[in-house]
């Protein structure tokens, strides 16, 4: 008898047996994950999108524009934390405007050549005026 036939009679054997095996998901399954992950994906650009919004609403307005050149020209903070490269990317605080008059105020990340600190910024705008600082702090950051 020759023994020599029973290796390709096991392999065949196992090939076959692999192509016997139903699917690991149905059709339905799959599509129900497709659309959660979609869902999720929709879910996330959707929040990323708002976050830079707001973000991009608070960086582009005039009191913020006179809170960050105040910082940039202020000499106390430049010694304390060296030329300012740049602010971070998500200010907190609030802005309200009404009838050409305005309040705002902000906390702001300051970063410099050697350092970093956080600014507070309240700022007023007088009907008809421009943005003015009434209040101004500076704290380094460790």
């Amino acid at each position: 008898m020759n023994n020599f036939n029973q290796p390709q009679d096991a392999r065949q054997q196992l090939e076959g047996a692999f192509e016997t095996q139903k699917p690991v998901m149905s059709k339905k399954t799959k599509m129900i994950v497709i659309i959660v992950i979609s869902a999720i994906l929709a879910l996330v650009l959707f929040v990323a999108g708002l976050i830079f919004g707001i973000a991009s609403l608070f960086t582009n307005h005039e009191s913020y524009r006179v809170a960050t050149e105040y910082i940039k020209t202020n000499q106390e903070i430049i010694a304390i934390i060296g030329d300012i490269e740049g602010f971070g990317f998500m200010p907190s605080g609030s802005i309200s405007t009404s009838s050409g008059r305005g309040d705002a105020d902000f906390s702001i990340r300051v970063i410099g050549a050697y350092g970093e600190g956080r600014a507070f910024v309240e700022l007023q705008r007088r009907a008809g005026g421009d943005w003015e600082i009434i209040r101004f702090n500076f704290v380094q950051v460790q």
